[in-house]
């Protein structure tokens, strides 16, 4: 079993970290919270540099094995204006009103296309760092639907599920969001991999 310290300071991602790894046969990851929160300044470019930024402050911090994750929400219509920057967009206002100021800015648009990407770095010593990635193609709804999941889930209908939103698909979430698929991606990995 390997036991990963989970480096964010965003008690959402580690809740659905830890829940998506328990819905996984045979999944040999197990996490824990941080004993403190680390400000970390997120300033890199890419997700997966972000994702190492985070990984390597806790891993300095705790000497202990960690997992952070960074992700984002990219919508073709609007090129740069989220991604790594999507904890950003909107400025200091709640999330409900980032979601409807997506769709106003899609309202016009013809194109709706977007994705969830995510970036997992596992930092289990200075010798041995990986990174799994994770998509989830959909696009954006035009109004706000669904009660559960956070963030920009009741605004992103996954292709395939009929219109729905994540924010209206608990259980198909929990298995299928691009952090659930960077997750299936370190599983397989760490399955056969022996510490060096």
């Amino acid at each position: 079993m390997f036991n990963f310290v989970i480096a964010s300071s965003n008690a959402h991602k580690a809740e659905e970290l830890n829940k998506i790894a328990s819905s996984i046969s045979g999944c040999n990851l197990a996490f824990s919270s941080a004993a403190e929160k680390i400000e970390v300044e997120e300033n890199g470019s890419t997700y997966f540099q972000n994702a190492y930024l985070k990984a390597n402050a806790y891993f300095l911090k705790f000497k202990s094995p960690v997992v952070a994750d960074d992700s984002g929400l990219e919508i073709e219509e609007l090129p740069g204006e989220l991604g790594v920057q999507t904890a950003y967009f909107g400025g200091d206002i709640p999330q409900r009103e980032r979601n409807a100021l997506v769709i106003e800015k899609l309202k016009l648009a013809s194109n709706r296309q977007a994705a969830f990407k995510c970036v997992l770095c596992f930092i289990l010593s200075s010798d041995e760092v990986f990174y799994f990635e994770g998509q989830l193609k959909g696009e954006i709804a035009g109004i706000q639907l669904g009660d559960g999941g956070f963030g920009y889930d009741p605004i992103f209908c996954p292709e395939g599920q009929q219109g729905a939103t994540l924010a209206a698909l608990g259980d198909w979430k929990d298995n299928n969001s691009h952090r659930a698929r960077a997750l299936q991606a370190a599983l397989t990995f760490f399955k056969n991999y022996k510490v060096a």
